[in-house]
């Protein structure tokens, strides 16, 4: 959308154009929509993740489970190599400086923001492959909430004290197990997280990813209008004139593209299977009527 608009930054630059295009832009300059990002960050962990399992099932590793510990290490390893690198260098002299490399080299790099992705497939190889061991966490739903919102807490302590090399280095883990336990906790039915069932969670749930692929371009909009019908004096009405942009363009994101495309994914592939049961329950009453 942002490489065919015609802005000043794109014209004449395919090289922009074409980083966009392969979600390849957060391994360089953000030049136009920032947010960006972590679609590549996504992309990049749906292009070789598949890979990654096809290559480990084929080995039938019994000690996969090192697996996520040894990304973890990894991560904090990088991220403090690249540190040293930057002050090594003289890249971390003042604050603006330490800020864009930090960004820059840290924060939007994909092999950087591994953790939280790491977590994520941990907690669904335990649910698939260790049912007993998803089981007992699951009946933990209480430690796991009060676990994993401390860990919250002392990480935006962290962060507010500044971009420290330890908070810098430590911060994303620290994230994605807060999350992790988190996101186990809403799953147990033991939790008080898990119990509580609030209107318009899932509507808003739903609507997230929309909201996040839209919202700066919301928040463009509504700066123009804002200041167009000069409302920069009444904070509320400027309020609530940003949230309804934001969330209109998300809705109309989600009924026109991702919705539509859900859809599509369930007739496929959820109806495909749907008729592999449907024929394998009709092969084997085939069979039991041959075999009397």
């Amino acid at each position: 959308m942002f490489a065919f608009t015609g802005s000043s930054i794109i014209k004449g630059n395919t090289a922009v154009v074409w980083r966009y295009l392969t979600f390849t832009q957060n391994l360089g300059s953000l030049p136009f929509f920032e947010a960006s990002w972590s679609l590549c960050v996504e992309e990049h962990f749906y292009l070789l993740f598949p890979i990654l399992v096809l290559a480990f099932a084929k080995r039938e590793m019994k000690m996969g489970g090192w697996i996520f510990p040894l990304i973890i290490i990894g991560g904090l390893i990088l991220r403090f190599s690249i540190l040293i690198y930057g002050q090594h260098n003289h890249l971390l002299d003042n604050r603006p400086a330490s800020e864009s490399f930090f960004m820059y080299q840290i924060y939007y790099r994909t092999y950087c923001r591994l953790d939280s992705l790491t977590m994520g497939v941990a907690l669904a190889a335990i649910r698939y492959y260790r049912p007993n061991l998803w089981e007992r966490l699951l009946e933990c739903g209480n430690p796991l909430l009060f676990g994993g919102g401390t860990i919250l807490v002392l990480t935006l302590l962290m962060n507010s004290t500044g971009s420290t090399a330890f908070s810098v280095i430590a911060i994303f883990p620290l994230t994605g197990i807060s999350f992790a336990l988190n996101t186990a906790s809403a799953i147990s039915p033991q939790s008080i997280l898990g119990r509580i069932k609030l209107r318009g969670v899932t509507w808003l749930a739903e609507l997230a990813y929309s909201i996040y692929l839209t919202h700066f371009l919301a928040l463009s909009v509504a700066h123009v209008v804002i200041s167009k019908w000069r409302l920069d004096a009444f904070r509320g009405l400027s309020f609530i004139v940003t949230m309804a942009l934001i969330v209109s363009l998300a809705v109309a994101l989600f009924l026109l593209v991702e919705r539509p495309f859900l859809n599509l994914r369930d007739r496929l592939f959820i109806g495909s299977r749907v008729r592999e049961a449907s024929d394998s329950a009709l092969h084997r009453s085939l069979t039991d009527v041959k075999s009397t």
